[in-house]
C-alpha cells in the first residue's frame, strides 16, 4: 500500500491544483483560522489521508476536490474540478 500511494504522491502534480485552486478561489475550511486556500503540503497529506482510507476501505472516498479510489489492488487519485451524470 504504502509503496502505491507514495508513487501516487510523488507523481501527482499538485502544484497544478494549487493554481487551479488560486485561480477559482477555492477555499478550504483550515480550522479555527477559518477558510481559505490550502498549502500544496495541505493538498499532499489530505491526498495521503484519503488514498490510505480509500485502500483499507476498499472503496472510493472524497473530499475537497480529491477523489481517491481503490480499484482492483490499485489506487487512482484525481482533482475533480466538475462532474455530472444521470441516471
Amino acid at each position: 500500500m504504502e509503496e502505491k500511494i507514495g508513487d501516487i504522491l510523488n507523481n501527482f502534480d499538485f502544484e497544478m491544483v494549487h493554481k487551479a485552486m488560486i485561480a477559482l478561489e477555492w477555499n478550504w475550511y483550515l480550522g479555527i483560522g477559518g477558510e481559505g486556500i490550502s498549502s500544496v503540503g495541505a493538498l499532499h497529506k489530505a491526498a495521503r489521508e484519503l488514498l490510505s482510507e480509500a485502500w483499507m476501505k476498499k472503496t472510493t472516498i472524497s473530499s475537497g476536490g480529491f477523489s481517491a479510489e481503490y480499484y482492483d489492488g490499485d489506487l487512482i487519485l484525481r482533482f475533480i474540478l466538475e462532474e455530472w451524470f444521470s441516471e
